[in-house]
């Protein structure tokens, strides 16, 4: 084996090769020096700090005050320091965006009562799981295309489902679909139109909203304009969704839309008043069975409502309604029926303890179809977020058929924890017997420690009228949640 070269012999190495690449880089940084320009040499401007960035002594700082505005200062041999060119900024406004959870679940008491609930799988009421939500997205904004034309981009892929279903520990995984993906443009400081795949929110959510409680929320694909001639001020939605696509054969044939106007008044009365008006249409166009070859005639729903919310000085209320209208198509040859419905939802609170305590009251009813009359009087809830005012249980189900009262109690002991207590009672207005379908009592926490971090959990009893129900046994429901939200 050859010994290893002893130390000097290695730096003689070194220092050769240093010596032969030290004329490449001299002539390199030569020709990379910028032509010298010959007026520079006459005055170079004086440089307000030393090029290694170090604090100039104050006596020999330049006071501008002491030299006649006539006498140029003599010019020194330091060069002038080198501007470092800034980064290029991003066109637009790029962020991120998410919304993750994971949430135990667990319902008793459902199948004696015979409550429908979507419970944890297809067809069980009752029983345990653990679901969760997967969303990760990005919005890109302030995209100026030309003086008057703003561009944004909003995707949000996300996977929903339970534990252990869909490939835990294996091969296979959960699909992943599209929550949210549209483009918006802005036209000129007044018109915003938006299309692709929509979250609608309006008002309360108690007609339309993305239900976030369920692990795959509610979207829509259609197209929305808004006309909003001034910030913080009134503003017109009108919108179309494609809710169902009725696939080949005729235009339209098959197809179910949602489309309609939402008008944003508050500000014409105060800044901090909330008054809507708004007008939906839910159209169901003729349809024929695959299987049977029935055809059923279109259908039209046209809902009409209004929605108010107001606080004076330690007072709130809240008041929405709505009226609908229309005609239900059935098979041919029998003729539609007209439709007649309504529905009522109220509030009222007192804010307490420097709003650390609200107690409200709270009132609502849905009509329901009375099956002697002609007429469909049966109130269709359209999009809701139902899950915040019928009881976090869902026994009583959608907003149809329903009356009753609420006492709600909320408390903020401090800034980053909500314990909520309701306490509701339900009747069913159009019923053949008993009308009182029983009482439901509700706990709620949620701790938001902050940076978007949330954990909840929540306990709804309900109590049935055996009467209305035909058994008494009490029905249960627990959460508990974690999640984190960035948008």
């Amino acid at each position: 084996m050859r010994p290893p070269r002893s130390s000097p012999t290695v730096l003689f190495y070194m220092l050769t090769a240093v010596a032969a690449l030290a004329p490449i880089g001299v002539a390199a940084a030569q020709a990379a020096e910028p032509p010298v320009d010959p007026a520079a040499d006459e005055a170079p401007p004086p440089a307000d700090t030393p090029d290694d960035g170090a604090l100039v002594p104050a006596e020999l700082a330049p006071d501008d005050t002491l030299a006649p505005a006539d006498v140029p200062e003599p010019p020194r041999d330091e060069p002038a320091p080198v501007e470092t060119p800034e980064e290029d900024e991003l066109p637009f406004t790029f962020r991120p965006l998410a919304s993750l959870f994971s949430r135990a679940e667990v319902r008793e008491g459902y199948e004696g009562i015979g409550a429908a609930n979507p419970g944890c799988f297809p067809g069980v009421n009752d029983g345990a799981c653990m679901r969760y939500r997967a969303r990760v997205g990005l919005a890109i904004e302030d995209l100026h295309i030309s003086d008057a034309l703003v561009a944004g981009i909003r995707f949000q892929p996300q996977a929903t489902g339970y534990w252990s279903l869909g490939g835990s520990g294996g091969v296979t995984h959960p699909s992943l679909g599209l929550y949210e993906g549209n483009l918006t443009l802005q036209i000129g400081s007044a018109v915003t139109v938006q299309a692709g795949r929509l979250v609608l929110n309006y008002g309360d959510e108690m007609v339309i909203g993305q239900l976030g409680w369920h692990p795959a929320a509610r979207s829509f694909d259609g197209a929305r304009l808004r006309i909003q001639p001034e910030d913080d001020g009134i503003w017109v939605d009108a919108f179309w969704t494609l809710v169902q696509e009725g696939g080949p054969g005729s235009f339209g044939v098959n197809d179910v839309y949602f489309y309609g106007l939402y008008a944003a008044l508050g500000p014409l009365v105060g800044a901090d008043t909330a008054l809507d008006a708004y007008v939906f249409g839910l159209q169901s166009n003729e349809s024929t069975d695959p299987v049977t070859a029935v055809t059923t005639d279109w259908s039209l729903l046209v809902h009409i409502g209004a929605r108010v919310r107001h606080r004076v000085s330690l007072v709130d209320f809240r008041v929405e309604g709505g009226l609908q209208v229309g005609r239900v198509g059935r098979p041919t040859p029998a003729d539609a029926s007209q439709l007649l419905a309504g529905h009522v939802d109220g509030e009222v609170g007192v804010n307490l303890l420097s709003d650390r305590l609200r107690i409200g009251a709270h009132g609502f009813y849905a009509s329901g179809d009375d099956p002697a009359t002609p007429e469909m009087e049966g109130y269709a809830q359209l999009f809701p977020t139902a899950h915040a005012f019928l009881g976090l249980s869902d026994v009583m189900g959608a907003r149809t058929n329903v009356a009753g009262g609420a006492l709600h109690v909320l408390g903020k002991p401090i800034d980053q924890l909500r314990i909520a207590l309701d306490l509701h009672t339900f009747t069913r207005p159009e019923a053949a017997a008993d009308h009182y379908a029983g009482l439901e009592s509700d706990v709620h926490l949620i701790w938001l420690p902050g940076a978007g971090f949330k954990v909840r959990a929540m306990y709804g009893l309900f109590v049935p009228n055996e009467g209305f129900w035909g058994s008494s046994e009490a029905v249960h429901y627990l959460e508990v949640e974690v999640g984190y939200q960035l948008k």
